[in-house]
């Protein structure tokens, strides 16, 4: 098969299972007959083998290569496989000159180990590309209609397309997505799912780009769309785990009805789930519990942010701590869900006191709480014209915030970092603070929220997952083995070399 496209990307720590985005831009091209070749072991592979499966799949008729950003913050860990580099692209370009090179992902181009990516492509798609990415292949492949819009960039040149902005997909059912069974997801791995896209909140430090969805059939898919894909994925796999990609999936109950009756629809015999959740909702919709329970929740990501509820009001987090926490033990008692908390260091009104109040109160009570958690430092970014994703981002003096000066993102992508400071911390104390928390919790924390099914991916037993520390399990640590073996796989069936 000659191939219009090739996808490059990958999770090398498996951090969540894998990714989705090389997948979802294949099936959207099959639609308009793009045949796309999906390499999401990319870090996991050496320079000479990466280039040597290229060699293999790329041919005159071979439009693009688009190279994923989402994690390549993770890629450099590991330098002996390190292709990332200008030589690399150079050489690529001389080989094939008739290829356009192409970067994209919802981080956009200031992740860090991305930036010479970003430097070496002469497109750059942001944000959710399903439309735009089989619009460029109309307008690569010469099609007069290709309808695709997008600016130059005075300062680099590169052509931009803000897909979030002019090519949305406005039904949800379209975000479907078709898996091959060469695909090869074990029967145990989960796999991803869309079940909407968007969400109905609009939190202050949030950057998702389709908040405030008015109605549930703006975003939410259908039943029927949705016990397609999971009847198909059980024929082929005999996939029953799943990744719900929703940034607030009991955002209602209307949501968890549609997935509850594809579920019966495609006639699963189980069914498992981790997904993102708003744990406020737990409080005022309590029935949710026993909805999700009976859906088959086994892990959750809770954005907590603060325990603190003086900062929690000022981020539209209005609900009283006290009153989430008996939500979520509740939650966490009729389901064994295994949980992990998020929480923001650098909030308004957050003192350094209380993010170690916040690290002696997980650890007390992670049996009947979140069995993980993690701090992450308050970040701030706006682009090259000073707009940022978030309300925070946007407006930091109204939140109580100095901006102490604007620090250029990485070299060659646009956009900067905001150096900020507040009556207690600045933003590099925050970041370092972070880190601190999140080590020591290490020694304490068991797997939760996406260690879920980074956990079922490796094939760790349940019991294991209830027992055992994220340290003693080396969740961080045992994911590169396993997209190893995946890459070695892929090379074996496409090139000659010998392992």
């Amino acid at each position: 098969m000659e191939y219009d496209a090739i996808f490059i990307g990958g999770n090398r720590h498996l951090i969540g299972g894998r990714i989705l985005a090389g997948y979802r831009l294949r099936t959207e091209g099959r639609k308009y007959g793009y045949e796309t070749f999906v390499i999401d072991t990319a870090p996991s592979m050496s320079w000479d083998e990466l280039t040597t499966l290229l060699d293999s799949v790329v041919t005159k008729k071979t439009l693009m290569l688009g190279f994923s950003i989402a994690w390549l913050d993770g890629y450099f860990q590991n330098t002996d496989i390190n292709w990332i580099n200008d030589k690399f692209f150079n050489d690529l370009r001389v080989k094939y000159p008739h290829v356009k090179f192409v970067c994209g992902g919802p981080g956009g181009p200031w992740i860090k180990g991305s930036q010479i990516v970003y430097r070496n492509c002469d497109w750059v798609l942001v944000g959710f590309s399903d439309i735009s990415y089989t619009k460029l292949l109309d307008l690569f492949s010469g099609k007069p209609n290709h309808g695709l819009k997008y600016f130059v960039d005075t300062d680099n040149g590169k052509k931009v397309v803000q897909s979030d902005i002019n090519h949305k997909i406005m039904n949800p059912d379209e975000i479907e997505t078709v898996l091959d069974v060469e695909d090869n997801f074990l029967s145990y791995q989960p796999v991803p799912l869309e079940v909407a896209r968007g969400c109905i909140f609009r939190c202050s430090f949030c950057s998702h780009p389709f908040q405030g969805a008015k109605d549930y059939d703006s975003y939410q898919r259908t039943p029927e769309s949705l016990a397609r894909e999971l009847r198909r994925n059980y024929e082929q796999f005999g996939t029953t785990r799943y990744i719900l990609m929703d940034d607030t999936f009991n955002d209602s109950m209307e949501k968890l009805d549609r997935l509850h009756r594809a579920i019966d629809m495609a006639k699963l015999p189980d069914f498992k789930f981790m997904s993102y959740l708003k744990p406020e909702l737990l409080a005022t919709k309590p029935e949710m519990i026993d909805k999700m329970k009976a859906l088959g929740v086994s892990g959750g990501f809770l954005g907590m942010e603060s325990m603190n509820n003086e900062s929690r009001k000022s981020v539209k987090k209005g609900m009283d701590f006290d009153r989430v926490a008996d939500a979520v033990k509740l939650f966490r008692q009729r389901t064994n869900v295994k949980l992990e908390a998020s929480f923001i260091v650098g909030l308004p009104h957050d003192t350094v006191d209380n993010q170690y109040k916040t690290l002696a109160y997980m650890i007390k009570n992670q049996d009947e709480f979140c069995v993980s958690w993690h701090f992450s430092g308050l970040g701030m970014y706006i682009d090259k014209y000073g707009k940022g994703a978030s309300e925070i981002d946007n407006n930091p003096e109204k939140f109580g915030y100095e901006v102490v000066n604007k620090i250029p993102a990485i070299p060659g992508a646009p956009g900067h970092f905001i150096h900020w400071k507040n009556e207690f911390i600045d933003m590099p104390a925050a970041h370092k603070l972070g880190i601190t928390l999140t080590n020591i919790s290490n020694i304490k924390r068991r797997p939760g929220g996406w260690m879920v099914p980074t956990a079922w991916h490796m094939g760790i037993s349940d019991d294991d997952i209830e027992n055992k520390t994220v340290n003693q399990l080396k969740i961080f640590d045992v994911g590169p083995s396993f997209e190893r073996n995946r890459a070695i796989e892929l090379l074996k069936k496409h090139t000659d070399l010998k392992f």
